[in-house]
């Protein structure tokens, strides 16, 4: 996306993670980094050393996997989270997540594969998608910003159950509320009729809204084959998926037409 600013404009910058810092800490490119972090989870020990970990975190950071970079950093002992090995002062701020917002990669994905013993997690979300928003012209921007503010007019009981809920998260019982509360059927369907179904109804003569829902279609079309890639290798592997809430529905009707895939209700995990 960095290499074609014309097909993606600004998509980089608002969603492709860091890299510069790692790279030139190791001297070595996206593709070299990722290789190497290849070859060496294929030869992974049953007890890897520290300077394996910090390595690996190093490479992970450099070919753009910030989330597993975490996974290896928060298995590292307490006193080995060190500067080394690749690791530098300012990749250690990043490791460290200094100042970071909160990021549901960070403190749901990576702290549960660390707990678990995992060596990475897989990104599966893509923006490819951009490519049909920014071919749909001018306009598109103002139209959609217009759809969203019709879209929060005069919200249902579900969205506004959704609403007070995430106005009061403060404590874990309430975090896992706001999960189940995000998760139910009736809370996706106010998502999908208050945003892509009104999309699909949206007026011309641009189409600027369905245009938004192809866009939006066409990314988690992308993102579930990224899911079925990553898994394609571990026939019945349990997976955990975590996407943002407007596009779990979608998530669950595509794999829902794949054989041999199993959907869990989340209300029965979150109890």
């Amino acid at each position: 996306m960095r290499s074609n600013p014309d097909i993606y404009p600004g998509v980089a910058d608002g969603y492709c993670t860091e890299v510069g810092a790692a790279q030139a800490a190791l001297g070595m490119s996206f593709a070299a980094a990722r290789a190497e972090a290849e070859r060496m989870l294929a030869a992974w020990p049953v007890a890897p050393q520290p300077q394996q970990r910090r390595r690996l975190a190093a490479l992970f950071l450099a070919s753009g996997d910030s989330a597993s970079a975490q996974v290896q950093w928060l298995q590292l002992p307490p006193d080995e989270r060190r500067i080394g090995d690749g690791v530098t002062a300012e990749l250690l701020t990043v490791l460290t997540r200094a100042g970071a917002k909160p990021n549901e990669r960070m403190q749901v994905g990576a702290a549960l594969a660390a707990r678990l013993g995992l060596q990475r997690i897989h990104a599966v979300d893509d923006q490819t998608a951009s490519a049909v928003w920014s071919r749909a012209g001018a306009g598109m921007d103002e139209a959609i910003e217009a759809h969203w503010n019709r879209g929060n007019t005069g919200p249902s009981p579900a969205v506004k159950r959704y609403e007070r809920a995430i106005r009061n998260v403060s404590t874990p019982g309430d975090v896992l509320e706001f999960f189940r509360i995000i998760n139910s059927p009736e809370v996706q369907m106010a998502f999908v009729e208050s945003d892509f179904r009104d999309a699909l109804k949206g007026p011309g003569p641009d189409y600027f809204t369905q245009q938004y829902y192809t866009y939006n279609d066409l990314r988690n079309w992308r993102m579930v084959s990224n899911i079925l890639e990553v898994t394609g290798n571990d026939p019945g592997a349990r997976v955990l998926n975590i996407v943002g809430a407007s596009h779990k529905a979608y998530y669950e009707t595509y794999l829902d037409m794949v054989p041999y895939v199993e959907l869990v209700d989340m209300q029965e995990v979150l109890k």
